[in-house]
């Protein structure tokens, strides 16, 4: 019967070398990616090399049983856990969602900068008050004046701050488009990731995700590149995913399919057509349908609503204050006028005399519609201060001017659903303020969620260097000792040699 084979314990000891050098490898890699984002920790799998012989001949080696033939690695696993990713990834986007909204909303807080000495309601109370003044001294060139100026600087604080939500709005609605181009990019990474990942997985046999269970080559820096994408995915948007047997994911965006398999459902712009593809249309869908329902851009569509809601009430103040403050204009006479003022600006296609509206509609290129703009040919004495004619001393009109803004009962007040301007814009901004207010209050909750399950996942996933340090000692003490295994058979060797 055969001998056992002189190296035979040789190549036990340059498997074992061989085995601890490729895990130093791996705890130097885990090292020197220990704060990369997006990086998991890798831990080398080492198993028994086959035994010798492996199965019992007449000519097998003479040995009692079998012998071993030393270590071998497997696989480089990477320390994932699906679950603790998922919640991650959710919490991602609970987190983003509510911070951008939060500062979203306080940017839009910013543009109206209530309370101010500045501010529409200062403005609204400062005009007001130039009428009741007015009233008291119907005759005064100069209360008349400071009338025509607080208008003025009504109609300047409410257009300013119209025309600012109005770029505000224009600007966020071209960050959201943007950010749809941004989904579609990722999207196709998404796909070409998964298609180098199948490619490797089928000939591995790995699961993705999860560890492999044979000899292979994992795709881990794959893996790693994919999961990082997936976490800015879910920063934007609500994400859903489902892992194929071949190591592909099939993801979901709002509702929306973007990723099946190694196919990408959405394509990118067609930059030589100018022409959105099927992939914007969908992931604008998702965000225009409302199927959106934490990330970024769901807050950046929660804020437009929001800005267009704030509009859409500061154009109906401006508009109720413009009619109802032109129609009692139109009930006072000027200064020492037999006239009544008109609300008509002509009469059989020549133009009024007697019409001397205080507001009149303006437009530019920013917004169409600016209805509360100070008439520029009003004069201070066309002011309709008296209700009756040739009455200078008169000043009924300029009182039931004054009272249009703090009466709920006066007709400016019906226009705003039984509100003052002042309470109505006070409602505004109470309601933009609990917006804020409470985008603030879930932002800190979802900050906290997402740090708590951050600390789980890093504790399975991330690189502890402690532990690598130790891992690092260990696999040097076998390396040594195999080393000094193998000096110890080279002198063996070398002995039966010279005996020989």
């Amino acid at each position: 019967m055969a001998s056992i084979g002189t190296f035979f314990g040789l190549n036990i000891g340059m498997n074992a070398l061989d085995t601890m050098q490729q895990a130093e490898s791996v705890v130097s890699n885990n090292i020197a990616n220990a704060s990369n984002p997006g990086y998991v920790q890798e831990n080398t799998v080492i198993s028994e090399s086959g035994s010798f012989p492996s199965q019992p001949a007449q000519n097998a080696p003479i040995v009692a049983g079998q012998l071993g033939e030393g270590t071998m690695v497997t696989d480089v696993q990477r320390a994932v856990s699906p679950f603790l990713n998922q919640l991650v990834r959710n919490n991602l986007s609970q987190y983003q969602g509510q911070s951008t909204l939060h500062a979203s909303l306080s940017e839009l807080q910013g543009i109206f900068g209530e309370p101010s000495s500045y501010g529409i309601q200062s403005a609204l109370d400062a005009f007001a008050a130039a009428w009741q003044t007015l009233s008291t001294d119907p005759q005064s060139t100069a209360a008349r004046t400071t009338v025509i100026q607080q208008a003025s600087n009504l109609s300047n604080s409410t257009n300013m701050i119209q025309n600012q939500l109005q770029s505000w709005i224009n600007n966020n609605n071209s960050v959201i488009q943007g950010q749809v181009k941004i989904v579609n990019q990722y999207a196709q990474q998404i796909q070409s990731l998964n298609t180098q990942i199948s490619q490797i997985e089928a000939l591995s046999g790995s699961t993705g995700d999860g560890p492999s269970s044979s000899l292979t080559t994992s795709p881990n820096q794959l893996l790693d590149q994919r999961g990082q994408i997936l976490n800015e995915l879910a920063k934007m948007g609500n994400i859903s995913y489902t892992q194929d047997s071949n190591g592909t994911v099939s993801v979901s965006f709002g509702g929306q399919a973007i990723v099946t398999g190694n196919s990408a459902t959405l394509q990118p712009l067609d930059d030589t057509a100018q022409s959105p593809s099927a992939a914007l249309t969908s992931v604008a869908s998702a965000v225009s349908s409302g199927s959106l329902t934490t990330g970024s851009m769901w807050a950046n569509q929660t804020a437009s609503i929001a800005a267009n809601q704030l509009l859409g009430q500061l154009t109906s103040l401006q508009s109720a204050i413009a009619t109802a403050v032109n129609a009692q204009q139109g009930q006072g006479y000027p200064l020492n006028s037999s006239q009544q003022n008109s609300n008509t600006p002509t009469i059989g296609g020549i133009a009024n005399p007697n019409y001397n509206p205080i507001f009149v509609t303006a437009a530019n290129s920013t917004t169409p519609d600016i209805p509360l703009n100070v008439n520029s040919q009003l004069t201070p004495q066309q002011l309709g201060a008296a209700s009756s004619a040739n009455a200078p001393a008169d000043g009924t009109n300029a009182v039931a001017m004054s009272q249009l803004f703090t009466s709920s009962t006066s007709s400016l007040a019906s226009a705003l659903g039984q509100a003052t301007p002042d309470t109505y814009f006070a409602g505004m901004m109470a309601a933009l303020g609990g917006q804020t207010s409470a985008a603030s209050n879930q932002e800190q909750v979802a900050n906290s969620l997402l740090q708590q399950s951050q600390t789980q996942q890093q504790a399975v996933s991330g690189v502890n260097i402690n532990e690598e340090a130790s891992k690092m000692v260990q696999f040097q003490s076998i390396y040594d000792a195999a080393a000094k295994f193998i000096s110890v058979t080279n002198q063996m060797v070398a002995t039966l040699i010279q005996e020989v």
